[in-house]
């Protein structure tokens, strides 16, 4: 498979689980998958909740591939092998993080599971742009 090739089917990949999930998150209550209730079988937002968190960082990466279609591949290299090490990273640190803020009596955590998702994946597309500029001016410089 050629890279750019490789780069379309990535972003494509991205932007439709992304979709998928945002889909997921909207419809799921329409389509009568769970019980309501004390019978419920499982808790409605804590399944939108986890498909946003998962919406927002597909899409962040999806952000950060479309700049590799002007780069050489040793610049997707580089990118490949910090998104390998940050997105776990980031996925552990939303899911360690309290699903609510603050309180008397609860965590004393300065963000919550949502603004975590969204300051991450911020975080992460400024660190892969940064990365994939650096990249490409080092392999210009060559």
């Amino acid at each position: 498979m050629n890279y750019h090739t490789k780069i379309f089917f990535l972003s494509t990949t991205c932007l439709v689980v992304s979709g998928m999930l945002l889909i997921l998150w909207k419809y799921i209550d329409l389509f009568g998958i769970f019980l309501h209730g004390k019978g419920a079988v499982i808790n409605l937002e804590v399944v939108w909740t986890n498909a946003i968190l998962f919406s927002v960082l597909f899409f962040a990466i999806f952000l950060s591939l479309l700049p590799l279609f002007f780069f050489k591949e040793s610049v997707y290299g580089v990118w490949k092998n910090f998104v390998i090490v940050a997105a776990p990273a980031l996925l552990v640190l939303v899911f360690t993080t309290p699903e609510s803020s603050g309180g008397f009596f609860g965590s004393t955590s300065l963000f919550d599971r949502g603004q975590m998702a969204w300051y991450g994946s911020i975080l992460f597309l400024i660190l892969s742009y940064i990365i994939i500029a650096v990249q490409a001016w080092k392999t210009r410089k060559k």
